[in-house]
């Protein structure tokens, strides 16, 4: 949880500052974020949980991140990747989260998207079952 929370942290920090800049009359364009409610156990202990999202481009084109998390008791896995399509479609994408290991089970999940200029974002927690 504190590795959430530091992430957490890590992002808001730009995304405030991307914020800062926009008149407080304008509403933040919509986004969108999905957890595919199973995760797929690895042979290596990793996880794949499947995303779905949509965001807006911002200011500074069509990219995004998103950053997923799986947590078991005892053990937690993250994945973090840029460059994610951010055109105000659709999008699915797998995410391999590590390090675990995950075992069978339930499982809490996190995932966030934010356009790189931080005006369209949306969090998304779930419980999933890794199988």
């Amino acid at each position: 949880m504190r590795k959430t929370i530091l992430r957490l942290a890590v992002i808001a920090l730009p995304v405030s500052l991307a914020l800062a800049s926009v008149p407080a009359s304008a509403a933040a364009p919509s986004a969108t974020v999905v957890i595919s409610p199973t995760a797929q156990l690895q042979p290596d202990g990793t996880a794949l949980l499947t995303i779905d999202y949509k965001c807006q481009p911002g200011f500074f084109g069509g990219s995004a991140f998103l950053e997923t998390e799986l947590e078991q008791p005892g053990t937690s896995g993250f994945s973090f990747t840029i460059n994610m399509t951010c055109d105000d479609q659709k999008h699915r994408a797998t995410f391999d989260n590590a390090p675990g290991p995950f075992t069978p089970g339930s499982a809490s999940a996190f995932a966030i998207v934010t356009n790189f200029s931080g005006n369209s974002s949306k969090v998304a927690q779930a419980e999933v079952t890794v199988r």
